[in-house]
């Protein structure tokens, strides 16, 4: 019982990350959508000051391969635990 317990814990922990993550990708897409140019290379994001650096990076993986690694394994792990 215990472990289930802290499974649960670890599981509303990244519950609420996911919360707090989903404001600042709401807050880049509002922003790449407002964006008067389509992003098609890294240096598109050079002034574009309203994003920060880490969903910069993520922008430019998805410009770069068309994917998000860290979407890929997000998508399995909860289809992992909640199927």
């Amino acid at each position: 019982m215990k472990r289930t317990l802290v499974e649960c814990k670890e599981l509303f922990v990244g519950i609420s990350l996911i919360m707090i993550y989903r404001c600042a990708y709401r807050k880049a897409v509002a922003v790449v959508r407002s964006l008067p140019f389509k992003i098609e290379k890294p240096e598109d994001l050079k002034n574009v000051r309203e994003i920060g650096q880490k969903i910069r990076e993520k922008i430019i993986e998805i410009v770069k391969t068309g994917r998000l690694k860290k979407a890929d394994i997000l998508t399995v792990t909860l289809e992992t635990h909640f199927s």
